[in-house]
């Protein structure tokens, strides 16, 4: 699910250097993208840089269980994302 390094097989973190509250309609209107909450791909109200000058990335939340990991995407690939 997640990019993972290929000599450790670990998942691989990256790191929020800065973030921003940028919520889409549905956040502020108070509603949920789904009916139970939970889902792999749930569009949080953040976003992030990981680099000093890169591009404002939209943090996704994979949420089992009241478990929730935040990650975003690059490239087709699931980067979890420390510090957020």
């Amino acid at each position: 699910m997640f990019a993972t390094n290929k000599d450790t097989g670990r998942i691989e973190y990256l790191q929020a250097i800065k973030q921003k509250d940028c919520p889409l309609w549905f956040h502020t209107r108070g509603l949920s993208e789904t009916a139970s909450g939970y889902g792999s791909k749930l569009t949080s109200r953040t976003m992030v840089r990981t680099e000093q000058s890169g591009p404002w990335r939209r943090v996704y939340v994979a949420c089992f269980s009241n478990a929730g990991t935040t990650y975003v995407v690059i490239k087709g690939k699931r980067y979890a994302i420390a510090g957020v």
